[in-house]
């Protein structure tokens, strides 16, 4: 697993959890992963995506509650399995193919381009709404993050940070429609 070779960067303690997390949650995490796509090899594939994704964000595990481990883990999971199935269906599954080819060869280099332009101009529009409205949007969306990590970050409620991302949302679309954008990939 490629996710392996990336361990030296980390601590012997940070290793330790990395390996513990391994071996606890892999199991639960193919299986979530396969509930919601359906395909093993795409399961796999979320699977070793979160494991990535963990070797860069160790600290919100670290010295958590079980059920909290496993909920940031789960969240991850999800989210990675959702944007897949937005992917398989934006491109289609050829197209899919072709991108992940793309990813991997380093070719493609004007489409990455125009992905991080477009990432940058939400991040820009998000800037633009006032607090908490773009932080809540930032932190959900750029960060990955859960309503409850939020809520828990902003010190609010979980119903209060839904509401505040649906209004952010809403706030989105009127600015997206008065300047002429058309509505992207379901990104707001």
């Amino acid at each position: 697993m490629e996710v392996f070779q990336d361990l030296e960067q980390l601590e012997t303690k940070e290793k330790e959890l990395f390996f513990a997390i391994y071996k606890e949650y892999q199991n639960r995490m193919y299986w979530a992963a396969f509930q919601i796509l359906k395909h093993e090899s795409d399961a796999e594939d979320v699977v070793q995506d979160t494991f990535l994704a963990l070797l860069d964000h160790m600290e919100p595990v670290a010295g958590k509650e079980p059920y909290k481990v496993w909920n940031y883990i789960l969240t991850i999971v999800k989210h990675k399995a959702f944007n897949l199935i937005k992917k398989k269906q934006i491109w289609g599954e050829t197209e899919l193919e072709e991108w992940y080819l793309e990813e991997e060869t380093g070719q493609g280099i004007e489409q990455q381009e125009v992905q991080k332009g477009v990432a940058n101009d939400l991040e820009a529009l998000l800037r633009e709404l006032k607090y908490p409205y773009g932080e809540v949007l930032q932190l959900q969306y750029f960060h990955e993050m859960s309503i409850t990590e939020i809520a828990e970050i902003l010190e609010k409620s979980e119903d209060n940070i839904r509401h505040i991302s649906m209004r952010a949302k809403d706030k989105m679309r009127k600015i997206l429609e008065e300047r002429g954008i058309p509505r992207c990939f379901g990104c707001v």
